[in-house]
């Protein structure tokens, strides 16, 4: 196994909850598939495996249409599916979520269900084997990658939420390669910065940036990834150029769309006139001036992000609640400058070590470094569910029962949704015979 392979496959069994929320939204009950439903979202058991479940949605069935598969890094398959159909029916492209891969798992779980869910969709809609596409978000994103590494029948895949700079090795022609991230994501820095290398490779790469942090792209900012990855004509995607083309925005934000849309449009027919444009601006002292601007921020944070590392060895809360006081931001993620951005990451990072670091300390019953740890993790994002199902075991695990059932109830009401978890953990046993907590199961249900 190549060491890039290694690097990912170590890097999604560690990250276990860079997820963002998102409500888990019920469908139909799972059915062993036979045949497919043109036209709906539908949720289905693997003929190979009864316990390989995934969601589909299949525009019709006329000719073989390309598969995109999706991985959510918590297996919320329905949920993706819902929010891209539009742009599969549009597009013309069959998608498929897994219900299964979620962060933490062994790559040999990944592989196995993978197989299990395309061996299905070969049978069912014989798809353009030549157009096979993996998409992912943060954790799910690494897996796409693992996947396309190790394989030689992918034509490309999509990472929402992760930079992978060992794309940049992928030698198989016309591989493509599509980068997403929100501006406020505590990952844009990795994507940014692995850009060069990618473009100077043999990949067609593509880059997009939104107004959003570490979470899927809205719909909109998602479409990007189908153009890219369509064979259609001009009017296909002819309006969608012309949207992007007129929003107005700063300096560097105008550095970045024009820029993506130039990766977007090299290889595309048509859109002249735009192209005519992009060209020229891109060739200006103030497109320069952007991406230098851009530059320095993430250099900017690439230092501050090894204090921080340090620092949760060896400073205290009061050092924690200063640095943290200092990266507060009120301003709308839309309307941040590149400054303000930067710290949204950096407070991003911290959460995302936070959840690391107790979920480590907890499963150890280090309970004064979980402590500790939840500490930090309450000041730099009181609002994570996750933080407030960390209280419930840690409170738990102390024999504090009252106070894990309220924690419990905080992290139901911010959101919740992980039944696994929630069925799995052995400190809640105390807590399962109460009355409250057997209601609160009926919310998570609803979560």
């Amino acid at each position: 196994m190549s060491s890039r392979i290694i690097y990912i496959c170590l890097t999604v069994m560690l990250v276990q909850g860079c997820g963002g929320g998102r409500k888990h939204e019920r469908d139909n009950e799972k059915q062993a598939v036979k045949k497919v439903s043109y036209g709906k979202v539908t949720q289905v058991a693997s003929a190979s495996d009864p316990a390989c479940n995934y969601t589909y949605y299949v525009p019709d069935s006329s000719g073989n249409l390309p598969l995109m598969v999706f991985f959510d890094p918590h297996a919320k398959a329905n949920d993706v599916i819902e929010q891209y159909k539009g742009l599969a029916e549009k597009y013309r492209f069959a998608i498929v979520a897994s219900g299964n891969v979620k962060n933490g798992m062994q790559p040999a779980e990944w592989e196995h269900y993978y197989k299990c869910i395309t061996g299905d969709m070969y049978n069912m809609i014989k798809p353009d084997t030549a157009r096979i596409f993996l998409t992912g978000f943060s954790g799910g994103a690494r897996v796409a990658a693992y996947i396309a590494l190790s394989r030689s029948d992918i034509s490309g895949i999509v990472t929402c939420g992760a930079g992978i700079p060992e794309i940049a090795g992928i030698t198989k022609k016309d591989f493509s390669y599509v980068g997403i991230a929100g501006m406020g994501d505590f990952n844009f820095s990795e994507l940014f910065s692995s850009e060069k290398a990618i473009r100077n490779s043999g990949v067609k790469a593509y880059f997009r940036y939104f107004d959003g942090k570490h979470e899927w792209p809205s719909d909109t900012d998602m479409e990007y990834a189908f153009v890219a990855l369509s064979d259609g004509n001009e009017n296909d995607y002819k309006a969608f150029v012309k949207v992007q083309m007129s929003e107005p925005s700063p300096g560097w934000k105008k550095y970045l769309r024009l820029n993506s849309l130039n990766d977007l449009l090299k290889d595309k027919p048509g859109c002249d006139e735009e192209k005519t444009t992009i060209t020229a601006y891109l060739k200006t002292n103030e497109s320069l001036k952007a991406y230098t601007e851009i530059e320095s921020s993430v250099i900017s944070e690439a230092a501050v992000k090894n204090v921080i590392r340090d620092a949760f060895l060896n400073k205290d809360d009061e050092w924690w609640n200063k640095e943290i006081a200092s990266l507060k931001v009120k301003a709308e993620i839309s309307k941040c400058n590149l400054n303000e951005l930067k710290n949204i990451r950096i407070q991003g990072l911290i959460s995302m070590n936070c959840y690391m670091l107790v979920s480590s300390a907890l499963q150890n019953n280090d309970l004064q470094r979980a402590l500790s740890f939840l500490n930090i993790y309450k000041m730099a994002d009181p609002a994570n569910s996750d933080l407030s199902y960390f209280y419930a075991v840690y409170n738990s695990k102390t024999g504090q029962y009252k106070a894990a059932i309220d924690s419990l109830g905080n992290a139901v009401e911010k959101g919740f949704s992980d039944q696994l978890r929630w069925v799995n953990e052995n400190s809640l046993a105390p807590l399962r015979d109460s009355l409250r907590f057997m209601e609160l199961e009926q919310k998570l249900g609803q979560n």
